[in-house]
C-alpha cells in the first residue's frame, strides 16, 4: 500500500509528455520514488522517468507496487486538478483524488494486464556532458520546427554549440546557444548528429517545466543521443533518441 501527494503541475507535465509516445504505461512505486520506463511504439525513443520523494508533498510507501494503465484515462482524471493530487492503490487499480471547485473528486483507474518487457534501459543512462536551462531547449524547437523534418546538433571542442536545420524552401537555420553552458565532461572531438524534429518536439514538451537539461552525444555511430531533464529536487526525466549520422 502507499499514499502519495504530488503537485498537479508535475503529474500533468509527465502525463502530457508520455501521451506523445505511448498509449499505456507501467509505473513502479517503491520507497525511493516513482519510476516509469517505456519505449515508444515506433522504437525510436526510450523513456525513463524518476520522480523523487522530495518532489512529492507527502510520500508514504510500505511496499513495491506496479501498475499498468491508459495514459488517456489518467489525463482525463487529473484534468481539473489545481494543487496536489493524492495517489493510492491496490493490486488491480490506481486510486487518485484531489479538490477542485470546492469539491473532492475521486477516481479509481483500472489496471491493464502487465506485458513482458521486450527492451532494457540501463540503470544509469549517462553522465551528461553539457548542461543548461531546459526552457532554452523548448525555445530552440519552436524556431526549428517549421524549417525541416530533421535537426542536427553540432558541438566543437572549444565549446561552440549549435542546432542546425535546412530545407530547400525555408533555407537554413543555425541557432547557437549563447546561454551559459556547463561542460560536465570535456568535449575532445567535434560532434555532429541528426535526429527527427518531431520527436525532438515531443521531448521538449517537458522542457519548460524542468530546471535544467543535460545532453550526452552518442559515443559511437548508431548510439542514441541522450537528454536528461532535472527538477531542482532530484527528479530525472531521461530520453534516449535514435540518431542519424
Amino acid at each position: 500500500m502507499f499514499h502519495i501527494e504530488i503537485p498537479s503541475v508535475l503529474l500533468k507535465t509527465i502525463v502530457g509528455c508520455l501521451k506523445e509516445f505511448v498509449e499505456c504505461v507501467e509505473i513502479t512505486i517503491d520507497s525511493t520514488g516513482i519510476h516509469i520506463s517505456t519505449l515508444d511504439q515506433a522504437h525510436i525513443c526510450m523513456i525513463k522517468f524518476y520522480i523523487s520523494k522530495a518532489d512529492c508533498t507527502s510520500f508514504e510507501v510500505n511496499s513495491n507496487n506496479k501498475f499498468r494503465f491508459s495514459i488517456a484515462i489518467l489525463e482525463k482524471a487529473i484534468k481539473n486538478a489545481k494543487k496536489n493530487i493524492t495517489l493510492s492503490g491496490e493490486k488491480m487499480e490506481l486510486k487518485l483524488s484531489y479538490s477542485a471547485n470546492s469539491r473532492t473528486l475521486k477516481y479509481s483507474i483500472p489496471c491493464k494486464p502487465k506485458l513482458e518487457t521486450k527492451f532494457t534501459i540501463p540503470e544509469t543512462l549517462f553522465m551528461g556532458e553539457i548542461q543548461f536551462e531546459s526552457k532554452v531547449l523548448a525555445d530552440i524547437y519552436s524556431e526549428l520546427k517549421n524549417v525541416s523534418e530533421e535537426c542536427c546538433l553540432h558541438i566543437e571542442p572549444n565549446g561552440e554549440f549549435s542546432f542546425l536545420a535546412s530545407d530547400d524552401i525555408m533555407g537554413k537555420a543555425d541557432i547557437s546557444l549563447e546561454e551559459k553552458l556547463q561542460f560536465i565532461k570535456a568535449i575532445e572531438d567535434k560532434f555532429e548528429v541528426a535526429f527527427q524534429i518531431d520527436y525532438f518536439g515531443k521531448i521538449c514538451k517537458i522542457a519548460k517545466k524542468m530546471h535544467s537539461v543535460q545532453i550526452k552525444p552518442p559515443e559511437k555511430k548508431g548510439d542514441p543521443i541522450s537528454f536528461r531533464f532535472n527538477t531542482e529536487k532530484g527528479s530525472q526525466m531521461d530520453f534516449l533518441l535514435a540518431s542519424k549520422f
